[in-house]
């Protein structure tokens, strides 16, 4: 795993991260055109995994900007909140990934599409394993062998990068991502927690 950028402290890097965030264009299209649409798309993506999501009461999801997917999560059953840089309540608290504002042993499932934004990936692995719960499952959306966006904040080999990190996890589903999700990731690793 390769990092990308080069900070003065880490309150930059978290500005950084937040004017995605608060781009105003971004936000409308995200809370209109987009609103449904990524609804619908992160229903069919759990889905495809419907017998982990069932077992799961509690989620997570990290980097959630503005809820879809704890949205999507609710509408099949979970009680799920969302957390991100610039919150958008009642979906998304705000929240840093690397220091989970979260009790030990909270959560049934971790979600995230957004883990090449860590600027830390081994302890964002760290925060997610502290919060889950004994056979609790952490599924990762991830971007392999490419060039992230440019919020990017380090390069994904392989799945293996990521396996690697986590220590009290063992893999559940380690795949090419379906064509029909490849909207800009190509691969979906679920971990459970020993």
């Amino acid at each position: 795993m390769k990092l990308n950028r080069n900070y003065d402290n880490y309150e930059a890097y978290l500005e950084y991260q937040k004017t995605k965030t608060l781009d105003p264009q971004k936000r409308k299209m995200w809370v209109t055109t987009e609103w449904d649409m990524k609804i619908q798309l992160f229903t069919k993506l759990f889905n495809l995994h419907n017998n982990i999501i069932q077992q799961c009461k509690s989620g997570l999801c990290v980097c959630a900007r503005m809820g879809q997917e704890v949205q999507a999560l609710r509408n099949l059953g979970m009680q799920a909140i969302g957390i991100d840089l610039v919150p958008y309540e009642p979906l998304v608290i705000q929240g840093d990934m690397h220091k989970l504002s979260f009790e030990d042993n909270t959560f049934d499932f971790v979600f995230s599409n957004s883990f090449d934004h860590s600027l830390y990936p081994s302890v964002l692995v760290q925060e997610i394993e502290r919060v889950l719960k004994p056979d609790g499952y952490c599924w990762l959306i991830l971007q392999t062998n490419m060039a992230g966006d440019e919020y990017a904040e380090n390069d994904i080999g392989s799945s293996q990068d990521v396996v690697s990190l986590f220590q009290k996890s063992g893999v559940a589903v380690d795949l090419p991502l379906s064509p029909s999700f490849r909207w800009t990731y190509n691969w979906e690793l679920i971990m459970r927690k020993k």
